[in-house]
């Protein structure tokens, strides 16, 4: 435990930990070592996470261990583990949770994701890299959601991060392995359930991807993660998954109910000590609708850039605002621009 207590202690995102291994913790970013963990020392780690889980994993085969769930400790607060090997050895990915969840002034939103927050029905798309925050801009859009209306949400995680708190809503967190097989087979359930606001934590897989189409054109609110580096690029990734011959009608059925893609970054501030999210948003309209009927996914970026008066906004505008802003260097905003030349452009100006 006293490892968990150092990296809690030098406010880490992750740990790593290995049987005789040197441990790291993520700090802003950055790994940096700890103490060398021997393999007794990983052994009662792994046993007091296990003893603390938050819920147990009733339909995971025995055979197969427990390598994905989240924990609450004493003094050390939630955490999402993974245990995983290298080389034949054990090794734990451990998240540190944050205790709360940040408002959506604290995430510093543009104003068209509070306005989201409002929908009553369609996809919403999350999408970045991980590590990139996606988790936390799904549970501060639950959040959003709770604190105004009245509803029932229900949620399908691996593990669940959040926790959410008393408001106006209903809500039902589901785990994948623990209360529902897959993503696919909560979404699938979630029909009988009578629920307003769907969130799935991933979608990687065709059949949670029909499910999430099927939910939103049934008039649920639906909200979903995705990897990948662009708005536009989580359209056609999403797409991808479909055979050809089954295309043009995914395209129909995600024109018809995409709200929204929102792609961000999770980047160090220029004083190197504060987190700062940057957002790339792409809403529906016409042009949109229109660009993904067709597979005119190339058109995509034109429209993205001409929506700002209605809140569009892309990834080189967001980072300009913020090297602008005097919140972000130069170097970190061309470094993660899709089009650093864009970038350049607009901080020319």
């Amino acid at each position: 435990m006293d490892l968990l207590r150092q990296a809690r202690a030098q406010f880490a995102t992750d740990l790593h930990l290995g049987e005789e291994a040197q441990a790291f913790v993520r700090v802003l970013g950055k790994l940096a070592p700890l103490e060398y963990c021997s393999r007794k020392r990983f052994a009662q780690i792994y046993e007091q996470l296990l003893a603390a889980r938050a819920s147990k994993n009733i339909l995971e085969k025995k055979d197969e261990g427990v390598k994905d769930f989240s924990a609450t400790l004493p003094e050390i607060g939630r955490l999402r583990v993974h245990l995983y090997h290298s080389q034949g050895r054990a090794q734990m990915a451990i998240r540190f949770l944050p205790e709360a969840l940040p408002s959506e002034e604290a995430l510093a939103w543009p104003p068209a994701m509070t306005r989201l927050c409002k929908a009553r029905q369609g996809l919403i798309l999350v999408t970045g890299a991980t590590g990139s925050g996606k988790s936390t801009t799904l549970a501060a859009m639950l959040e959003a959601i709770n604190a105004r209306r009245a509803c029932h949400i229900v949620t399908f995680e691996q593990p669940i991060e959040y926790l959410f708190g008393p408001g106006q809503a209903l809500i039902h967190q589901c785990e994948v392995s623990v209360d529902v097989p897959s993503f696919a087979a909560g979404a699938q359930a979630a029909l009988r359930e009578d629920p307003d606001v769907i969130m799935l934590g991933e979608l990687a897989e065709r059949d949670a991807m029909q499910a999430a189409l099927k939910l939103a054109e049934s008039g649920h609110l639906v909200l979903a993660s995705m990897h990948a580096a662009s708005s536009i690029e989580a359209v056609e990734y999403f797409l991808q998954h479909f055979a050809a011959a089954d295309q043009p009608l995914a395209r129909h059925q995600l024109a018809s109910v995409l709200r929204a893609v929102i792609s961000q970054r999770l980047l160090v501030d220029s004083d190197g000590a504060h987190w700062l999210p940057v957002y790339e948003v792409l809403l529906r309209n016409d042009a949109v609708v229109n660009q993904i009927r067709t597979g005119e996914f190339e058109k995509i970026l034109h429209t993205l850039e001409l929506g700002r008066a209605a809140g569009m906004v892309t990834l080189e505008a967001a980072l300009a605002e913020k090297v602008r802003a005097g919140r972000l260097d130069i170097d970190a905003a061309l470094a993660t621009a899709n089009r650093p030349h864009a970038l350049e452009k607009l901080l020319s100006t």
